[in-house]
């Protein structure tokens, strides 16, 4: 899928995720909130109460938000329906940040308005989330951000100067070695998918790259002029060849990871870049804007897909594509949040594709039938139908 075809089966994707048909909103506690008072004509007006965190476990079994209030929502997605899926709440959470662990599905680490992090465990069976441990980092510094990293050897608090690794292998002792003094104010991170380097995006809308080599050596590789304004999200997609990075001044780059240069500037955006998202298959870039429109682009060529405006919330927009599917959570009016799915027929760009072939040749009814095992040969992929490398590999030179 190149070109032209490409573009037009990720627009048929999105219309269909787009449409009110496909469309669930998301039953939590905010959505019972805002119903209610829609409902009645003697209610004050609803107050804002943003998502600040949203985050999918790598195994798409949970996904976990947190809000402005201070409230944390996790899901265990035992059915594609919210509807049928198990939901624990803790009010007072405070979390500004989560993030899974890859090896431990059960676990995750948040950090707030405190000086710590919180590492909580998931009782499935009581349907209660618990706080496991908490970590400080030594400084007299709230901990603005913390991060996995994917391979789930490393966690990373970021504070507004510096950078502190929590080794899990050594049940999260910290190391000084691997505290790293920054010169402007920290914004956005990430780590690359094999867990080797990470990126951090400042408020001067420089572009930084940290490497680990080991466990036991670190250096500053590179610092990059990267946007006019401070740089609010940054993400690698899923076949590490590309850094996304959004920017206060309105703009979205993308990066070619083996030589760290810019290789295209999405600069029609028009409104300061909240949020961004790349699909599993690593075609569609979303970009959410502070005008409450969503974006989406082929992230190969640029080109716009689809546009989505997010109306009756005032609050900035996130998005999230699920790790397996297209699908996406949205945030949507009063702060609520939906799940936009595709039809039955199709869960992504590639099934989508096989749909739309079968169409134009369908097999015929007297044809001979395909034995069992050459069904089976015919579905394996050759190595020469994926980028170069291996999906999560690092793309870094």
């Amino acid at each position: 899928m190149i070109g032209e075809e490409s573009n037009v089966l990720c627009r048929k994707l999105l219309d269909s995720m787009l449409s009110k048909q496909q469309v669930e909103d998301i039953d939590d506690d905010r959505y019972a909130h805002v119903i209610s008072r829609v409902n009645s004509r003697f209610a004050a007006p609803i107050t804002p109460n943003e998502v600040v965190s949203l985050e999918f476990h790598p195994s798409a079994h949970y996904v976990a938000y947190s809000r402005s209030d201070g409230s944390l929502t996790i899901w265990k997605l035992s059915s594609s329906s919210f509807a049928r899926s198990k939901k624990m709440f803790v009010a007072d959470a405070m979390a500004n940040s989560l993030s899974w662990d890859p090896k431990e599905t059960s676990q995750f680490a948040t950090c707030g308005t405190s000086y710590d992090l919180v590492i909580w465990n998931i009782d499935d069976k009581k349907r209660e989330v618990t706080k496991l441990r908490t970590l400080t980092p030594g400084t007299k510094t709230r901990v603005e951000k913390c991060l996995y990293d994917p391979t789930g050897r490393w966690l990373l608090g970021l504070t507004r100067r510096a950078l502190h690794l929590f080794d899990i292998e050594k049940d999260y002792e910290s190391l000084s070695q691997f505290t790293f003094e920054i010169e402007d104010d920290a914004t956005a991170v990430c780590w690359n998918n094999s867990g080797s380097h990470i990126v951090l995006g400042d408020d001067c809308g420089k572009l930084s790259v940290f490497q680990i080599e080991g466990s036991s050596n670190a250096k500053h590789v590179i610092k990059i002029n990267a946007h006019r304004s401070a740089i609010t999200s940054c993400s690698i997609e899923p076949w590490g060849r590309f850094l996304v990075t959004g920017s206060d001044d309105g703009t979205c780059a993308i990066w070619e990871l083996s030589s760290m240069c810019c290789v295209l500037l999405l600069d029609e955006l028009l409104s300061p870049v909240c949020s961004l998202d790349v699909d599993s298959t690593g075609k569609i870039l979303a970009v959410c804007t502070a005008d409450g429109k969503v974006h989406f682009h082929n992230i190969n060529s640029g080109e716009m897909l689809a546009t989505h405006s997010i109306k009756g919330s005032s609050s900035r927009p996130v998005i999230k594509f699920y790790p397996d599917k297209a699908w996406f959570i949205l945030s949507s009016k009063q702060d609520s949040l939906e799940r936009h799915f595709t039809p039955n027929q199709y869960d992504d760009l590639v099934s989508l594709w096989r749909a739309e072939n079968e169409k134009v040749a369908p097999r015929k009814a007297n044809s001979k039938k395909i034995p069992k095992k050459e069904q089976k040969d015919r579905l394996k992929v050759a190595k020469s139908d994926f980028p170069r490398g291996s999906r999560y590999n690092d793309r870094f030179s």
